[in-house]
């Protein structure tokens, strides 16, 4: 399972929120823009093993921004698409 502190599981969500405002106003520009979330299968979890809520409790915050951002720039014709995959194996030790 994901061998991460809390700490480092959670500090990849902000980074989602000042890269998306730091691209925004280019994309806002652009005839097509998109973009393209990565959470995970753990965000939907509500009973994970192995001290892992750290981890899913990022990855549901990385979904939820992916659905506001989605919701908040149809209008703006940017498409954001938001991918969970499951377990995939790595070279971690898992």
């Amino acid at each position: 399972m994901v061998k991460k502190s809390g700490s480092e599981a959670l500090r990849s969500t902000p980074g989602l929120c000042f890269f998306d405002q730091a691209l925004l106003p280019k994309m806002r520009q652009a005839r097509t823009a998109k973009i393209a979330i990565i959470s995970s299968m753990m965000a939907s979890r509500t009973r994970a093993g192995g001290h892992t809520y750290a981890y899913c409790a990022s990855k549901a915050a990385v979904l939820n921004i992916g659905r506001t951002l989605a919701a908040e720039l149809r209008p703006d014709a940017i498409s954001v698409s938001i991918f969970k995959p499951g377990w995939v194996p790595h070279n971690d030790g898992n």
